[in-house]
């Protein structure tokens, strides 16, 4: 085949900055052809970030653009579309994590995290003049204890002010904070206990933190922020000037993500989009409060975060936990998106009245529960799927602690059942806390518990002791054979309900014995397609191809030959298509987000069918 070659000399628009520069690469990413970005004697290949921005293209240069191979002439048109255009994305979102659902509207406004470095004049107090009727060892002593001090002081000012905080929220959003009077005393006892080894208070302090047993919780960062910030005279007990002074809609651009800073956001903020730079998303105490506050919010990459400009006009589209964001969308897109998000919100007012008043519910639709604070609709089922990697994310929970969160689920869905799974980790999920032996880094699920069973034998005893407040159950994943499932059952003091997750080609084979010795049996599509199509976790959510579709029947079929219910957990059962696909193939219920579940009820409800 001939090699084509088109080129054009463009009038940029807009600089090529991070922004710019990016919507530029993704769009030439797509491209079959090779395309060349040449800029005052400049070259650089257009599907590669660093070297976009390398060229310095600056607001109204000349930059050319050459195409060269099979759709040349195509690729050059598309790019000269987009630079000509002055660079407007609405075919260019940017991908995230959605934490809160929702759609928001409004335009950026960028709070970076506080600098807390400082002078160093600012970071200890010098020592002491020597005193020539004191031995050198009170002068240390004298010196040491005045570094103590100011460390205390900065502790207690933290606490006061945590306090006062904690005075003006609800009661729901108030008890989210407390865990962190806690992280306090206990960071300020190890920072206290390395005053003598550390150079500094605030290394002191740096290291106390570092090596808090929380330590990727969002609240250990709230609270080292506040000592921190005391410690260098910066004020953070008010909103920023900056977020108070912003006019219309907003939506808040940050790189760090604070429980804190959220509750302090004025009321024209209707959206967030934030770097996760601590890895705990979902199950942060930010994400639950955005939640709770219906604040859409989405974790991206930092690379798209810091492409986004204070004042930007910032479209967020957070209705999937896949989902996208548009910066700088033309006035149109922006207009239908502002329709999408007054439909959205009257849909989702409308739908969980009208699955209140359905007088017979059709389907079961369970809930995954990703936080222990988490709102579950009055019209779930139960809770199909309680997460608790998510839920504990930050830390190795103690017994009592996990039996207080089972138990206080189970009496909030008054009686109906609670599924917890267990521990799942590994793979593309770590946690620093289950971790893998040296030479088995792949273990995942079950597996893992089991080279860690003290971590099992502690949530199977919380999960005993839950028992007396509800129907808690228990769901195994990654389970690869019968045996699994024994060794879990023989760990249990009580008769808990104990469902295996088939997530895998193994457990598919074994599906048999499995169904035998397992009460049910829980669907998790994700990493089954994952497993079955071999694609990935991410593009396996949805996946509905026909191959998948048999192992799920397949599966239906073997579990009811031994009178076992299977649920369907993923994605694919929260997705209207997806979900009567499942519903046809025999499976006997859903268990989907919190915020699907009465989507899915009016779905698959007769009454939804009527005129």
């Amino acid at each position: 085949m001939s090699e084509g070659k088109c080129a054009m000399d463009l009038a940029l628009t807009e600089a090529l900055h991070a922004r710019p520069a990016s919507m530029l690469v993704r769009l030439a990413a797509r491209q079959a052809a090779e395309v060349e970005l040449s800029y005052e004697g400049k070259h650089a290949n257009a599907k590669k970030i660093i070297e976009v921005l390398r060229l310095g293209a600056k607001k109204g240069g000349i930059l050319r653009v050459v195409a060269r191979g099979d759709g040349a002439a195509a690729s050059l048109a598309v790019l000269t579309e987009l630079v000509r255009g002055g660079f407007v994305s609405d075919a260019l979102p940017e991908s995230g994590t959605a934490a809160a659902l929702g759609i928001a509207v409004g335009r950026a406004s960028w709070l970076r995290a506080p600098d807390l470095e400082m002078p160093a004049s600012l970071r200890t107090f010098p020592p002491p003049p020597h005193d020539a009727g004191s031995a050198e060892g009170e002068q240390d002593d004298r010196y040491t204890e005045r570094r103590r001090a100011r460390l205390r002081e900065a502790f207690e000012f933290a606490g006061e002010e945590l306090g006062q905080m904690l005075g003006e929220l609800g009661p729901s959003e108030a008890q989210l904070f407390e865990p962190e009077l806690v992280i306090l005393v206990e960071l300020m006892n190890a920072a206290l206990a390395r005053v003598d080894i550390d150079t500094t208070v605030e290394a002191a302090l740096d290291a106390a933190a570092a090596a808090a047993r929380t330590e990727r919780s969002d609240l250990v960062r709230d609270a080292y922020a506040r000592v921190r910030a005391r410690l260098g005279g910066i004020d953070v007990t008010a909103a920023p000037p900056e977020l108070l002074a912003a006019e219309g809609e907003r939506v808040l651009v940050t790189d760090t993500l604070t429980p804190s800073l959220l509750v302090k956001l004025p009321r024209s903020f209707v959206g967030i989009v934030a770097s996760d730079h601590l890895g705990t998303g979902y199950a942060s105490h930010a994400a639950i409060l955005a939640r709770g506050r219906g604040l859409p919010l989405v974790f991206a990459p930092s690379h798209a975060v810091e492409a986004i400009a204070d004042d930007d006009m910032v479209v967020i589209e957070s209705t999937v936990q896949a989902c996208h964001f548009w910066v700088s969308p033309s006035a149109e897109f922006v207009v239908r998106a502002q329709a999408r998000r007054q439909a959205w919100l009257s849909g989702q007012r409308e739908e969980e009245a009208r699955a209140a008043r359905t007088s017979s519910r059709a389907f079961p639709i369970f809930a995954n529960v990703s936080a222990r604070d988490e709102r579950v609709p009055d019209v779930a089922a139960g809770v199909g799927l309680l997460r608790t990697e998510l839920v504990f994310g930050d830390g190795p929970p103690s017994e009592a602690e996990q039996a207080r969160v089972y138990a206080d689920l189970a009496r909030r869905v008054s009686g109906k059942p609670c599924v917890v799974r267990l521990f799942d980790a590994g793979g593309d999920k770590p946690l620093p806390w289950i971790p893998a032996p040296s030479d088995r880094a792949d273990l995942r699920g079950v597996a893992l518990l089991f080279a860690n069973p003290e971590i099992l034998r502690v949530q199977l005893a919380a999960v005993d002791r839950a028992r007396a407040s509800g129907d808690v159950r228990i769901l195994i994943p990654m389970v690869r054979s019968a045996d699994d499932v024994a060794r879990v059952r023989r760990g249990l003091a009580s008769d808990a309900p104990v469902g295996a997750m088939i997530e895998s080609a193994e457990a598919v084979r074994h599906l048999d014995a499995i169904a035998r010795v397992a009460d049910f049996i829980s669907i998790g599509t994700n990493d089954l397609a994952a497993s079955v199509l071999g694609v990935d976790r991410t593009h396996g959510a949805l996946a509905a191809e026909d191959a998948l579709l048999v192992v799920v029947r397949a599966i239906v079929d073997g579990a009811h030959a031994h009178d076992r219910k299977v649920t369907v957990c993923g994605e694919l059962a929260a997705d209207p298509e997806g979900a009567s696909r499942l519903v046809g193939l025999g499976v006997d219920a859903l268990s989907v987000t919190s915020g699907r579940v009465a989507s899915l009820e009016l779905v698959l409800s007769p009454e939804s069918a009527a005129p």
